[in-house]
């Protein structure tokens, strides 16, 4: 019989955007805490499977229409935001190595997530302190 464990999940969210009266924005924090939560939990029950690592986390915005902007949730109302000049956006495959903890995928996700704030015009994920290590309480 043939094993179809292959590994592959599929995860979406739709209508993730906030309206507010300075147009759509998307909290990248938000953004990260969802995604973290979701890769520990998938992998949790791939390794109760028994789907062997290496793992590729891919992350895909698609139908951002209305120029969403990717923010810090608490942005100040001062700073200018910067809408998304296209609807889609596609983001470089991270590489997660084998099972860990929390920490372990937070750390192994900072790539995507500095790529994800970088669309918003920052220079890379808040959450993460100079030293590239995780600091913000989620």
């Amino acid at each position: 019989m043939p094993n179809y464990r292959n590994g592959i999940v599929e995860a979406v969210a739709g209508g993730i955007a906030t309206i507010t009266d300075r147009g759509p924005t998307l909290p990248a924090e938000d953004v990260e805490d969802e995604i973290t939560t979701k890769v520990t939990h998938y992998l949790d029950a791939l390794c109760h499977v028994g789907v062997p690592p290496p793992f590729a986390v891919l992350l895909a915005g698609v139908r951002m229409h209305g120029g969403t902007a990717i923010v810090p949730r608490l942005a100040r109302y001062y700073e200018t935001l910067v809408p998304l000049v296209e609807p889609d956006m596609f983001f470089q495959p991270v590489i997660i190595e084998d099972y860990g903890s929390l920490e372990d995928y937070r750390q192994a996700l900072k790539p995507l997530f500095d790529a994800l704030w970088n669309a918003g015009g920052h220079p890379g994920s808040q959450s993460y302190g100079t030293d590239g290590k995780w600091r913000r309480r989620s």
